[in-house]
C-alpha cells in the first residue's frame, strides 16, 4: 500500500513540476504583451484548482484500496475462523 502512495504522490509532484515549468516558459516568452500577466495569473490560477481536484481524486482512490484491502481481510479471517470451527470431515 505505502509504495501505491509513494508512487502517487511522485506522479502528482512531476506533474506539478512540469506545470510550474510550463508556465515560466511561457510567463518569459510573453513578457513583452501587454495583458500577458493576467492572462498567465488566470492561467496559474485554472492549474492550481486543476492540481486540488486531481489531489482529491488520488486521495479518494487511496482510500477506496484501503478500504477494500481491510474488507478483503476481514474475510479472510472470517474464512480462516471458518475452517478452524468447523468439525473435522469424516
Amino acid at each position: 500500500m505505502r509504495f501505491a502512495e509513494q508512487q502517487a504522490q511522485a506522479a502528482m509532484t512531476a506533474a506539478a513540476d512540469a506545470q510550474r515549468s510550463a508556465i515560466a516558459a511561457v510567463s518569459q516568452a510573453l513578457s513583452g504583451f501587454p495583458g500577458a500577466s493576467a492572462a498567465l495569473a488566470a492561467v496559474d490560477s485554472a492549474l492550481a484548482r486543476n492540481d486540488a481536484a486531481i489531489d482529491r481524486s488520488v486521495e479518494q482512490a487511496l482510500q477506496s484500496q484501503k478500504d477494500a484491502m481491510a474488507e478483503a481481510q476481514r474475510a479472510a479471517e472470517q474464512a480462516m475462523a471458518s475452517c478452524f470451527s468447523a468439525p473435522p470431515a469424516k
